[in-house]
C-alpha cells in the first residue's frame, strides 16, 4: 500500500509540473529576429563579445588566413579576411596597426582576383601579416618596417597604373625585326620606287622556309604542355613547403594537416591524370608507409573519434566511442540485485510497478542500432557486466555489430576529442592510451580492431 502512494504521490508531482511548464510557455512572447540579426549567428563560429578578448581573436583569424593565402589563393579566404580588416578598423587602434591594416585591406583587394596575383604582391602581404602579429603578440615596435612596406605599396600601384604599354613594346620591337630583314633585301633595285613595294611578297618566299623545322617542335604540342603545369605544380609544392616549415614553427598542427592533405591530394590527382592504372600502386604504397611508421614509433592505429563518453571507473579512467553507447544512466535500486549477480536484462529498463511489466517499453530508454531491435527481442536479451556490482553508481550499456556489455562507472560525461591526439600502446582489451586533463585515458571498443 504504501508503495502505491508513493507512485501516485510522484504522478501527481509529475503532473503540476507539466502545468506549471505549460502555463510558462503560454504566457512567454517569442522573440523575433531581424534578418541582419539572424545573420550573426553562426552554426560554426563561437560568438564573441566586444572588447579586448574579440579584437585578439579577430587578429589570430586574419593572420591564419593570410598564411592559408600565401600557399592558395582563394577569393573566399581573401574576402573573409577584407571582412575582417574592416571589422578590427572599427575598434581603437594605435598609428601602426590602423596602417597595417590598411595595407593589408589594400592588397587582399588585389589578390582576391587570381589575374591580379604578383609574388611582390604575396611578399607584401606576407610582410604585413608578420608585422601586425609581431606588434600586437611580441609587443615589438614597427613603425620602419611599416614605412617600408608603404613605400614598397606605392611602388607597385605605380607599376600597375601602365601595364598595357609595357606589354607592346615586345610586339612593337617583333614587327621591328621582320621589317628590317625586307628592307636589306630591297637595295637590290634603288632606280625604282615602286620595285620595293610589289616585291614585298617575293621576300617572303625564304620566310616559308624557316616554318619548315616547326612541324617537328609542334608535333609533340600535348606531351610538352605538361612541362609549364608541372614547373607549376613544383613551384606550388615549394610554396607549401615553405609554409609548412612556419607553420611547424608556430605550432599550427590543424593547418598543417589541412596543408600536407591538400598537397597529397593534388600529387594523387596529377600522377592518375598521367597513368590511371597508378591508383593501386598509391593505394599499396600508403598502406606500406602507415604501417612502417606505426612499427617504428610503436603506436596504436586507432580511429579517428570526434565524440566520445569519457567514464570513470574504480580502476581507471576510460574513453568510449559514442556511437557504441546505446544507454548510460543512473543505477536504480531495482537493478541492484541482477548488477550484484553480474547480468543486467534489458527488460528491466521498462520500469517498476505492475503498469511498466505491462505496458513498459525497452526501445524509448535506448539509442543508436540496439533501440531499431523489435520489443520483443529486447524484452529477451541479458547484457553480462565487466564485473559484479559494488560502490558504482552509474551503467553504461555498449552495443556494436550484436556484442555487449553492461559497463559500471562511478561517472560518466560526452566529450569531443582533437582527431590530432597522440595515442600510446596499451594492453589488451584497450586500444590505445592518451594523457586527458594530465590524467591516463585508455580507449575502449567492443570492437577491438577498431
Amino acid at each position: 500500500m504504501e508503495e502505491k502512494d508513493k507512485e501516485q504521490q510522484e504522478l501527481e508531482l509529475e503532473l503540476e509540473v507539466e502545468k506549471a511548464l505549460d502555463e510558462i510557455f503560454k504566457t512567454a512572447k517569442p522573440t523575433e529576429l531581424k534578418e541582419e540579426e539572424i545573420e550573426g549567428y553562426s552554426l560554426l563560429e563561437p560568438i564573441i563579445e566586444e572588447g579586448e578578448e574579440s579584437f585578439r581573436h579577430l587578429l589570430e583569424e586574419l593572420v591564419g588566413e593570410i598564411l592559408t593565402i600565401e600557399w592558395e589563393i582563394i577569393p573566399e579566404i581573401a574576402e573573409k579576411a577584407i571582412e575582417k580588416c574592416k571589422k578590427l578598423q572599427q575598434f581603437k587602434l594605435d598609428v601602426p596597426n590602423q596602417r597595417l591594416l590598411k595595407i593589408l585591406e589594400t592588397i587582399l583587394v588585389e589578390v582576391k582576383t587570381p589575374e591580379r596575383v604578383t609574388a611582390p604582391k604575396l611578399d607584401l602581404l606576407k610582410k604585413a601579416g608578420d608585422l601586425l602579429y609581431k606588434h600586437n603578440f611580441e609587443q615589438r615596435e614597427v613603425g620602419e618596417e611599416v614605412a617600408e612596406l608603404e613605400k614598397a605599396l606605392k611602388t607597385l600601384e605605380e607599376e600597375a597604373a601602365a601595364p598595357e604599354k609595357e606589354a607592346e613594346l615586345p610586339e612593337l620591337e617583333l614587327e621591328l625585326e621582320l621589317e628590317e630583314p625586307a628592307r636589306e633585301e630591297a637595295p637590290p633595285a634603288p632606280p625604282e620606287v615602286e620595285v620595293p613595294v610589289k616585291e614585298e611578297k617575293p621576300p617572303e618566299r625564304p620566310i616559308p622556309e624557316r616554318p619548315i623545322p616547326e612541324p617537328p617542335v609542334r608535333a609533340p604540342a600535348e606531351p610538352a604542355a605538361e612541362v609549364p603545369d608541372l614547373t607549376r605544380q613544383f613551384l606550388q609544392e615549394y610554396e607549401r613547403w615553405v609554409a609548412v616549415e612556419e607553420l611547424a614553427r608556430l605550432g599550427r598542427k590543424k593547418a598543417l594537416r589541412k596543408l600536407i592533405l591538400k598537397a597529397k591530394n593534388e600529387c594523387r590527382e596529377i600522377l592518375l591524370r598521367m597513368d590511371p592504372s597508378l591508383e593501386k600502386v598509391l593505394a599499396q604504397k600508403e598502406e606500406e608507409i602507415r604501417n612502417f611508421i606505426a612499427e617504428k614509433e610503436k603506436r596504436p592505429r586507432v580511429p579517428v573519434i570526434r565524440e566520445a563518453l569519457w567514464c570513470k571507473t574504480p580502476t581507471r579512467v576510460l574513453i568510449i566511442p559514442l556511437e557504441e553507447v546505446a544507454f548510460a544512466g543512473e543505477i536504480l535500486s531495482h537493478w541492484r540485485s541482477s548488477l550484484m549477480e553480474g547480468v543486467f536484462p534489458l527488460k528491466l529498463l521498462k520500469g517498476r510497478g505492475l503498469w511498466a511489466r505491462f505496458f513498459g517499453k525497452v526501445a524509448p530508454k535506448l539509442q543508436g542500432p540496439l533501440a531499431e531491435k523489435s520489443e520483443r527481442e529486447l524484452q529477451q536479451m541479458v547484457f553480462k557486466t565487466n564485473k559484479p556490482l559494488t560502490s558504482e553508481k552509474k551503467l553504461i550499456l555498449l552495443w556494436k555489430e550484436d556484442q555487449s556489455l553492461a559497463l559500471l562507472a562511478e561517472d560518466f560525461r560526452v566529450i569531443s576529442l582533437d582527431p590530432d591526439l597522440e595515442w600510446g600502446p596499451a594492453e589488451p582489451p584497450f586500444l590505445g592510451k592518451t594523457l586527458l586533463d594530465n590524467t591516463e585515458a585508455y580507449l575502449f571498443s567492443l570492437n577491438q580492431k577498431g
